[in-house]
């Protein structure tokens, strides 16, 4: 966001367009780093330089682990801590002795 380079003193300042980030919800400016005092652009007055600092809640992400059943052949990894929507990474095949690997089959909360 762009600064603003000059107001003049006693003079309000125009309330910007709420800024967005990823898995945060914008709560507001404020006039300190700790986010104790708010800055309302209807009645609040420059009365000198300042810097007005954006609050965010942080959005709980879900995340999830992969486990591998191999069936006797040999232990695969299990994948941990992937975000919702992230793609799993293709493990290197199992093996196990007088059998072919074919496929990995997918079962939900087993």
């Amino acid at each position: 966001m762009a600064p603003i380079l000059q107001v003049y003193l006693g003079a309000q300042i125009t309330k910007p367009t709420d800024p967005t980030k990823s898995n945060a919800i914008f709560k507001g400016w404020f006039t300190d780093d700790t986010y104790t005092t708010p800055w309302n652009f209807g009645q609040d007055y420059v009365e000198k330089t300042i810097t007005l600092h954006a609050k965010w809640e942080e959005l709980a992400v879900d995340t999830y682990d992969v486990t591998f059943e191999s069936n006797g052949g040999t232990a695969v990894a299990p994948q941990h801590d992937l975000e919702a929507g992230a793609q799993v990474v293709k493990p290197n095949d199992p093996t196990r002795s007088g059998y072919t690997f074919a496929r990995m089959v997918h079962r939900p909360n087993v």
